[in-house]
């Protein structure tokens, strides 16, 4: 046996005797692929999240992995991720979840699932995030204009124009999602 390191990329193979005249072995096909770790996005790591109800709906985003085809989204209470409370497969990078507004830590990973030709299964998982649920607190938190809640929205389908959101700015942030 011999060991070589290969760049990305397909290769054909064979095995033939130092002996002059003798027999070799057909062609093989073998395909090396680079897989590349799934990098999460958001909720950012150690992130805190303002929940207003009993539950709160959280988006959860990674970046697409050119190798994978399917996706699991995982929210724990533990770090190991050994209870878990929200499974949801996608085949999108980008979900929303109610998730319980309980205060405290949560966890989340994404296992990434590839369908890929000669490769029966295989699969990659996220590093681990966290995020802290924490409860509204009139005054801590941004104050929302407009729309007002439960204000409904008409807009002229020919003349479409975007929906103004606009809300209380607080002092010392610079930045909103």
């Amino acid at each position: 046996s011999t060991v070589k390191r290969l760049k990305e990329g397909g290769y054909y193979w064979r095995i033939s005797s130092v002996k002059k005249d003798t027999a070799s072995s057909d062609w093989s096909k073998f395909t090396v692929l680079k897989i590349e770790p799934l990098e999460l996005v958001r909720p950012v790591d150690s992130g805190t999240i303002t929940a207003a109800g009993e539950t709160q709906l959280v988006r959860f985003s990674w970046k697409p992995h050119r190798h994978m085809n399917s996706y699991e989204l995982r929210v724990a209470r533990d770090p190991e991720m050994e209870e878990i409370i929200i499974r949801k497969n996608s085949i999108v990078t980008d979900t929303a979840v109610d998730i319980p507004a309980d205060k405290g830590t949560y966890y989340w990973s994404v296992r990434g699932e590839a369908a890929l030709q000669g490769l029966k299964e295989y699969s990659i998982n996220s590093k681990v995030y966290s995020f802290t649920m924490a409860s509204f607190t009139p005054g801590s938190s941004v104050q929302l204009i407009r729309p007002e809640g439960d204000e409904r929205v008409i807009r002229d389908a020919v003349n479409w124009q975007a929906i103004p959101f606009s809300w209380k700015k607080m002092k010392g942030v610079d930045k909103y999602e």
